[in-house]
């Protein structure tokens, strides 16, 4: 056998090495938050966040640190993307109330970059993904709630399923693995 070249300068991987975020209620903060368009057209917002307090405060960022050292095209896993018209105001406007309520004086002025820096409750949930041929789980903010809901207590949501497989079947013995799903932004700060 053969050394490989790169032997030396190679982190060692150990699965028992990666970090799990359990689903639950979580007190996030907005990094950069962006005006765009969905892929069709319609007007979007987006957060870039990370954990803000507990034993997972910079989850994300970890995480990206970590999957920048084996990948130079690593993504930003912490993201939210939000409707703002159409069907989708009242819940654009269920996660401003959530992030006034989190931030003590602050009221939107619909000038996103004022979102930078501010505070609001997370609820992730896991939701299953197919890479190459393999599933697993990743954690993902499915709804914004206000510091204060997080603080009292709120219900896990539910894991979302890919239609046609089981949860058994995935690699949640690796769940460390289910963060490296090339599915969202990069990092944009």
């Amino acid at each position: 056998m053969e050394k490989p070249n790169n032997y030396d300068t190679t982190t060692a991987a150990s699965f028992g090495d990666f970090e799990t975020l359990e689903p639950g209620g979580y007190i996030c903060q907005i990094l950069k938050a962006e005006a765009t368009q969905s892929k069709s057209g319609k007007e979007m917002l987006i957060l870039y966040f990370d954990i803000r307090e507990g034993e997972h405060k910079g989850y994300f960022k970890r995480t990206f640190d970590r999957m920048k050292e084996k990948n130079p095209d690593a993504k930003w896993k912490g993201t939210y993307y939000q409707l703002t018209t159409g069907n989708s105001t009242q819940y654009f406007k269920g996660m401003i109330t959530a992030i006034e309520e989190s931030n003590r004086g602050f009221k939107f002025d619909f000038d996103e970059t004022k979102l930078d820096g501010k505070m609001f409750g997370g609820a992730i949930g896991l939701e299953q993904y197919e890479n190459n041929g393999k599933t697993g789980m990743s954690p993902k903010l499915k709804f914004t709630v206000s510091v204060e809901s997080v603080k009292k207590g709120i219900t896990a949501p539910k894991d979302k399923m890919l239609e046609g497989i089981k949860k058994d079947d995935s690699l949640d013995d690796l769940a460390g693995f289910s963060l490296m799903a090339d599915d969202e932004s990069d990092v944009p700060f």
